[in-house]
């Protein structure tokens, strides 16, 4: 099964996401003198982006769980929000709200259930085929 239009919109989202998770903690170094970009700090803020974007590359990949971490991720951050929305850094987590909102909206259509559905069936009779030793 080709992956749908949804599908693919979901993941574009996504990684507009992670474009502006970038620029939220960018904010964050550069606002709260962490000592700028070469401070050992902006390692520890990069590991939420590669993590981001590892999950985003699974999810391309058809990982039918990683769509419900987005889901719970999105909701703790859309509570997380509302609460701090007062500077700039709220408005831009805003904006990474919104995009993930509409991200999972699309990954949650019909036609990616279907792709994601048919993945995790694919998976299951691999492993089938694997420990039953028929390869």
């Amino acid at each position: 099964m080709q992956k749908p239009k949804n599908t693919i919109y979901g993941i574009r989202l996504l990684y507009a996401s992670a474009i502006a998770l970038t620029v939220v903690i960018g904010a964050l170094i550069f606002n709260n003198d962490f000592g700028g970009f070469a401070s050992p700090l902006t390692v520890v803020f990069a590991i939420p982006i590669i993590g981001w974007l590892y999950m985003i590359y699974l999810l391309s990949k058809g990982r039918f769980w990683v769509r419900s971490i987005f889901l719970a991720l999105t909701i703790m951050n859309g509570f997380r929000t509302i609460i701090g929305i007062s500077d700039y850094v709220g408005i831009l987590s805003l904006i990474l709200l919104l995009l993930n909102a509409m991200a999972l909206y699309f990954l949650y259509k019909k036609d990616s259930n279907s792709w994601f559905a048919d993945h995790l069936m694919n998976e299951n009779l691999k492993q089938i085929k694997n420990s039953t030793g028929n390869k």
